[in-house]
């Protein structure tokens, strides 16, 4: 009989044991779920000294953006110091950040230059383009000492010939206002923001 209590006993401990462990979070952990983040468009007005209204719309083409390896995380990711860096796992985007940065940039020039056609490629065949942006990034996180800094290198190429119009490469920094991940995620769209209206100049400048 004695035999018998033991053995239900463990039984039912196995048995309740498996059942906890099917209960938890699919996260692994019975911790907080993560919070999810995207960047925004900014509501941008042309680049001052240069005209309201460009003689021609002209369709641009943006390149998918490519960002360091250490920034493709679903993690947002910061720099706790000149070599470390940080993963928040409580902290992620709703979308690659790649993706956010290409159809960003596309938005923000699409008001800046201004013009309604503004795509990401690859675009339909049919389409012949005036302009092709290409962006490369090594750093867009907030770094050591609060500040979100971009560094990139950016070409606008003319029309579909992949003649080079410009190359340049943009060290940027923004201040983070406020506390917490909305914070940083805000002073990634502003920056990213800074960067689209110089390349907006850039492309207005050739229509002049």
């Amino acid at each position: 009989m004695t035999r018998q209590v033991i053995s239900y006993f463990v039984i039912t401990v196995l048995v309740g044991g498996l059942l906890a462990g099917c209960m938890r979070p699919l996260g692994g952990s019975g911790g907080p779920p993560p919070d999810f983040y995207v960047m925004t468009a900014e509501p941008a007005t042309p680049s001052p000294g240069m005209p309201i209204t460009a003689r021609r719309d002209p369709i641009v083409g943006v390149a998918p953006v490519k960002l360091s390896e250490h920034l493709l995380h679903e993690q947002i990711v910061t720099r706790a110091s000149g070599n470390r860096v940080v993963l928040a796992d409580l902290h992620r985007w709703a979308a690659p950040l790649d993706n956010q940065f290409s159809s960003l940039l596309a938005l923000n020039l699409s008001a800046m230059i201004p013009t309604d056609r503004v795509t990401v490629l690859p675009a339909s065949p049919a389409v012949s383009l005036d302009y092709r942006v290409e962006v490369e990034a090594a750093v867009f996180e907030q770094v050591a000492g609060g500040d979100v800094e971009l560094i990139a290198v950016w070409q606008v190429f003319r029309g579909d010939e992949d003649k080079l119009l410009t190359m340049r490469k943009a060290t940027l920094r923004q201040p983070v206002t406020g506390g917490g991940y909305e914070a940083i995620v805000n002073a990634m769209s502003r920056i990213l923001a800074e960067l689209s209206r110089r390349i907006a100049a850039e492309i207005r400048g050739d229509l002049r």
